[in-house]
């Protein structure tokens, strides 16, 4: 949803290279949904619904891992999350995104 602005914020914005770029964001997303979803088989098997966020409950989590180690999981779960909505927010809106480096960095890519 934003190729065209990724394509315009490339230093070299020829086709292959865009190629590149969406063959290995591809690639990488594969890998990290394909390891998320192994971690959550072999930590849940398959006792878990539909919503897998139902079940991340000190209880349920508890019963595989233990109390303490099911917190610190559910903790690391939340917080991560909270910062993925986050970071995904600012990238898939790009007038955000511009205000956001313009804030931090001092410079506005549209001037």
């Amino acid at each position: 949803f934003n190729l065209v602005a990724v394509h315009n914020s490339l230093r070299d914005s020829r086709v292959g290279v865009m190629k590149g770029v969406v063959k290995q964001s591809t690639f990488l997303v594969t890998v990290l949904y394909t390891v998320v979803a192994l971690a959550g088989y072999v930590l849940f098997g398959e006792h878990v619904q539909g919503d897998v966020l139902k079940d991340l409950t000190i209880r349920f989590t508890g019963m595989l891992v233990g109390e303490t180690a099911a917190m610190w999981i559910i903790s690391v779960s939340l917080v991560s999350y909270a910062l993925a909505l986050q970071v995904n927010y600012v990238l898939k809106v790009w007038a955000v995104r511009n205000a956001v480096v313009e804030v931090v960095w001092g410079r506005n890519e549209y001037e």
